[in-house]
């Protein structure tokens, strides 16, 4: 079975343009996203870092992280504004 990787950055947005043909048995989707993140130690920089869902567990776990990562991020935007 053919196969199609998908990749947003920081978020499954996209997922909805492979997810039919998925559905149908006509492509294997694998679905990811690109995060980036920091370390705690201060000589270490920013990174990024690719996740990949191998079935749907890590979709699932994905979505979590995703979801709690958008979360943080708007309540420090809300809290110290620019």
């Amino acid at each position: 079975m053919p196969a199609v990787a998908l990749t947003d950055l920081a978020n499954l947005f996209g997922c909805r343009q492979i997810f039919p043909e998925g559905a149908q048995g006509r492509v294997q989707p694998i679905l990811a996203a690109t995060v980036a993140g920091e370390w705690r130690r201060p000589q270490q920089s920013r990174s990024e870092w690719l996740l990949l869902c191998q079935n749907r567990q890590g979709y699932l776990n994905l979505n979590q992280l995703l979801t709690r990562a958008y979360a943080e991020a708007s309540t420090r935007a809300a809290l110290h504004p620019a």
